[in-house]
């Protein structure tokens, strides 16, 4: 029995006897959706440019502590798949592998050209984590041009600091830590014990990222595309994300759901969906708490050069936007 389980969670789903599997994976689907992890209000203000002058700072900060965990979601995937030796699950996640590789279809690079204007030669043979680098180098180097006096501040504590992100990025990395102890195959572990570890993995990446990166993502694209001026092939990470995997995550719910007969499986779904899902939650306040503590209301740098944050701090003795990092999440916690 899992302790870590969502406190609105209907037990009886649990039951096969009692409730199909499509009857607990909807409710799990519509768990995951409606969670505060898909509509943080970090996630919201990003979209509205609620940073104000700050924008791109803060933006650019998140984007570097998500790829800390992004970064490996290939290899992810790849471990999850080598859990199972079925063959339908193991095909359907080397589809997946393949376009986070940049292998797609003809029909693929037709409809995100016509949907986004994205041409073939920005992401064929890309792999998605080139993708993702590629947005934080074009934000990067907008950063520096547009706001040179918050780079440099930006690059101080980081400096002062090099565990800066990591320590934002702690949530996040916590969880994939746990996950990637879970992934090591034992060859002489019984088979119900690899299973276990396969819908852990499964359940994680499916809740807890590819069923609702489609919808946080858009949030993150209007914020770079309404408030820098990065271009397509820069951005071509996340139109991809939100047009392609709800494919993926299609997927992956089929493999889930041949595997929903047992009550002790479908415990196991809602808890590493629930628990990734809070992870994510953390981690957005994480970045909330370090915005309040060292952007908007930034104590005095010490610097070589007299003088240059005084603009700076003088900017910031009131915050642009409410801090609500200390407050409650009444999201489906």
């Amino acid at each position: 029995t899992y302790e870590n389980l969502p406190t609105k969670f209907p037990a009886h789903l649990l039951d096969p006897n009692a409730r199909e599997t499509e009857d607990f994976l909807s409710w799990v689907d519509d768990f995951a959706i409606n969670h505060m992890a898909v509509n943080h209000h970090l996630l919201n203000s990003f979209a509205r440019g609620a940073y104000g002058t700050h924008h791109v700072r803060v933006l650019l900060r998140f984007l570097k502590c998500y790829q800390l965990f992004s970064k490996k979601f290939a290899f992810y995937v790849t471990e999850c798949r080598n859990l199972t030796s079925d063959s339908e699950a193991r095909h359907l996640l080397a589809e997946n592998l393949d376009e986070e590789n940049g292998v797609y279809d003809e029909q693929f690079f037709e409809q995100v050209f016509e949907d986004f204007g994205i041409e073939r030669k920005s992401i064929e043979l890309v792999r998605h984590g080139e993708l993702f680098n590629r947005v934080i180098q074009g934000l990067d180097t907008y950063f520096a041009k547009e706001d040179p006096i918050g780079y440099e501040a930006e690059n101080i504590l980081n400096s002062q600091n090099p565990n800066l992100l990591k320590d934002i990025a702690e949530p996040l990395l916590n969880l994939t830590k746990m996950f990637e102890d879970s992934i090591d195959k034992d060859d002489d572990a019984p088979d119900d014990d690899n299973e276990k570890k396969f819908i852990q993995c499964l359940s994680t990446l499916y809740w807890g990222s590819e069923l609702i990166v489609s919808r946080m993502y858009p949030m993150i694209y209007q914020a770079l595309g309404n408030y820098t001026t990065l271009s397509l092939h820069d951005l071509a990470f996340f139109p991809l994300h939100i047009d392609c995997d709800d494919e993926h995550a299609d997927a992956m719910r089929q493999i889930l759901k041949n595997l929903g007969d047992k009550s002790e499986n479908r415990e196991l779904m809602i808890y590493s969906a629930h628990n990734f899902l809070q992870g994510r939650v953390a981690f957005y306040d994480k970045i909330c708490a370090s915005v309040s503590e060292n952007i908007l209301f930034a104590p005095p740098v010490t610097h070589t050069k007299p003088g240059l944050f005084q603009g700076l701090l003088e900017n910031n003795t009131q915050p642009l936007i409410t801090d609500f990092s200390s407050a409650e999440t009444n999201g489906n916690n």
